[in-house]
């Protein structure tokens, strides 16, 4: 790369398109049917747009391309239809019970093949100047080297390249003039162009090293101070804005505060769980720094950890939060340049709010598809949830929340995937909500709303239904759950048992009398001198089996209820089944009893 000249940019897409789902072929249900079904939809929409730009491509026109009809086609509109080069590659199954899948494969692209794009070189109009300047002085000093030749036809050479053009009177007065003056003027006219190439050159060239000299002239005298003084550099979710704010970290004391401080702190932070006096830097030299929580309410983490009033010396690459959500890394070039292999690890604001959550007690490794996912909610939660109750103490709202890893158990069901939700819970009466994650999202948007409002002095109170630190009480609340093992059924043995009711959290809150009693088909109860236990499960495949499930009540369950009921489902049952309520009081008795018949029972 010539000096002075920008390097060309290029985007790259490598974009791995989904195989056709047919559900037929899958057998795919719920979820997994509508993934399918915009998979589906998402391709339809691609080949769409190759089909017209494969006709636009024959020569037809007033051709219409759709590439806004999905999110798929909108990404790839420059590389279909641009100033691009495209490779498609399909993969086809040989096997015979795929012939469908790869036909239509096979006229996916060959459509793809009639697409005609042509790809130009992106070329900055000043670099391509330079170019072609050089270009040309390259053939002038070709044709002052040349030696011997009819000097005119290189003087008309010459003037062809200057102009464009020839004309035979330039013939008639080139031939009254011998080889030597013609020569002569050779020289001197080439002689002149290359002065004049070379002075355009040179004055774009210092065009641009005084553009560059300009912007280092106009850089902002924090960030250059920031080279050889330690500093403060924002962590961002978007990496473009990573960085963009700097403060310094002077010699001596530094304090941190929001602007109602008096004096004035060095670093201005504002924002929700920032004190007057909030932290202090103490630095020695630039050697030693350390970092003091001032406020005993301020809250403040290095790497995720609470800083105490006593301080902690902080390095080069450390994380620190101030409040809810100013998150920085502290670096330092004095101590990087005294050892940088000790700091080759590089952070981001993911990676730190990782670190967060870890040091919060969420410390899983993720493996699975589920489990990542699970991770990224947890990652998104954890600071809107700090953020939540940041916006709850300034507005003296009284509520707490909370992050929870909600099991299919815990939310009383036999299967399904670990969610991640938030438990709101009233800090006067001590009631307890627990809201999907998107419930909470939506409900911290109004919250944030309210705390601009209350900033600016205007009216921030809403009425209670839409108030999203309220909850209704007549809202259903999930107190626990419990899981009732049928192992005894299978051998036709009654079982009755306490059960421990466990929360969303895994606390036993209470337990949960039921009975499983095996019976007769006219409903009496099969004992010991009716002999019909069985050895094995799979005696009871193909007969008939008769049961009462009971559910006498519960017994020591938090007193801040109102209307208490048990809601179950049996196994590969689809709806639930629901006792009637009972009102004010934590030990109540349901006496239900629920007969069951399958006929016959089945290996499931």
């Amino acid at each position: 790369m010539k000096m002075g000249m920008k390097a060309p940019k290029v985007r790259l897409n490598l974009v791995d398109l989904a195989g056709s789902e047919r559900a037929e072929s899958t057998g795919a249900t719920g979820d997994r049917l509508k993934e399918g079904a915009a998979i589906n939809q998402s391709l339809s929409a691609l080949g769409n747009v190759i089909a017209a730009l494969a006709e636009q491509s024959k020569g037809k026109s007033g051709v219409r391309v759709p590439f806004r009809d999905s999110k798929l086609t909108s990404l790839l509109k420059n590389a279909l239809g641009g100033n691009s080069k495209t490779i498609m590659i399909a993969a086809l199954s040989p096997a015979d019970i795929n012939y469908d899948e790869t036909l239509s494969t096979l006229r996916y692209a060959d459509r793809a093949k009639q697409i005609k794009t042509k790809a130009i070189v992106n070329e900055n109009p000043t670099d391509k100047l330079i170019r072609e300047l050089r270009e040309e002085n390259a053939k002038l000093l070709a044709l002052l080297s040349a030696d011997g030749g009819d000097a005119a036809a290189l003087l008309k050479q010459h003037k062809q390249q200057a102009s464009g053009e020839g004309s035979d009177d330039d013939d008639e007065d080139y031939s009254k003039l011998n080889e030597d003056e013609l020569r002569k003027k050779i020289e001197d006219e080439v002689r002149a162009s290359l002065a004049l190439n070379a002075q355009m050159m040179s004055s774009m060239t210092e065009d641009f090293d005084d553009k560059v000299n300009e912007a280092r002239a106009e850089e902002d005298p924090i960030k250059a101070a920031a080279r050889t003084t330690p500093h403060l550099s924002n962590l961002n979710p978007d990496p473009q804005l990573a960085g963009m704010i700097v403060y310094l970290v002077d010699d001596g004391d530094c304090k941190v505060g929001n602007k109602s401080a008096d004096p004035a702190p060095d670093i201005v932070l504002n924002g929700l769980n920032i004190m007057s006096d909030h932290a202090l830097f103490k630095n020695n030299d630039h050697t030693k720094i350390i970092l003091h929580r001032v406020n005993n309410n301020a809250r403040l983490l290095i790497n995720g950890v609470p800083v105490t009033d006593e301080g902690v010396e902080i390095h080069h690459n450390d994380r620190i939060m101030f409040g809810s959500n100013h998150l920085y890394l502290f670096q330092n070039p004095k101590e990087y340049e005294a050892n940088p292999a000790n700091f080759t690890e590089f952070f981001n604001y993911d990676m730190a709010q990782a670190e967060i959550a870890r040091k919060s007690g969420f410390d899983f490794e993720a493996r699975s598809i589920d489990q990542k996912l699970l991770q990224e909610s947890l990652l998104e939660l954890i600071p809107a949830v700090e953020e939540a109750n940041a916006i709850s103490e300034e507005l003296d709202k009284k509520i707490k929340f909370e992050v929870v890893i909600v099991s299919p158990k815990a939310r009383g069901e036999l299967r399904g995937k670990t969610e991640v939700c938030v438990k709101m819970r009233n800090l006067d009466n001590e009631l307890e909500w627990v809201l999907p994650m998107n419930k909470f999202i939506n409900r911290k948007y109004m919250m944030q709303e309210m705390y601009q409002n209350y900033q600016e002095g205007e009216e921030w109170k809403i009425p209670e239904e839409r108030d999203p630190f309220i909850e209704s009480l007549d809202t259903e609340v999930h107190i626990g759950s419990v899981i009732v093992h049928l192992e005894s059924l299978a051998y036709l043995i009654e079982s009755q048992e306490q059960l421990d009711i466990t929360d969303v959290r895994g606390r036993e809150i209470g337990v949960l009398n039921v009975a499983i009693m095996p019976t007769h088909p006219d409903g009496r109860e099969i004992t010991e001198s009716d002999n019909l236990f069985l050895d094995s499960t799979q005696d009871l495949i193909g007969s008939n089996l008769n049961y009462y499930i009971a559910i006498s009540g519960a017994r020591g369950l938090p007193n801040k209820y109102k209307d208490v009921y048990c809601r179950y489902k049996f196994f590969l049952e689809e709806e639930f089944t629901q006792t009637h309520s009972v009102k004010g009081t934590a030990n109540p008795d349901w006496d239900h009893l629920r007969r069951y018949n399958m006929n016959p029972c089945t290996s499931q």
